[in-house]
């Protein structure tokens, strides 16, 4: 489990936008937004300052294949993408 503290929510869609809450996580999914939560067992982040959003989306992405694969292939594209936020 991982408990990230203190998170600033960036979701205009959300009655949470703007609003510093705890987010924790299992096994990869979002169990619980709250003000405060307190769970003894998860690896907790304190991110005071930092901003969590919904993913990103990329609509400019170029990548290398075919041709120019020591450029970029679809695989570091990919991995990249995953690493900065982007689904999709």
């Amino acid at each position: 489990m991982l408990l990230i503290k203190n998170a600033t929510i960036l979701d205009p869609g959300s009655k949470l936008n703007g609003k510093k809450r705890d987010i924790l996580i299992k096994n990869g999914s979002i169990q619980s937004i709250k003000a405060n939560i307190d769970q003894a067992k998860a690896e907790v982040w304190n991110v005071s300052g930092a901003c969590v959003s919904i993913g990103w989306l990329d609509i400019a992405t170029q990548v290398g294949d075919p041709g120019f694969e020591h450029r970029e292939d679809l695989v570091s594209a990919t991995e990249a993408a995953a690493k900065g936020g982007y689904t999709a």
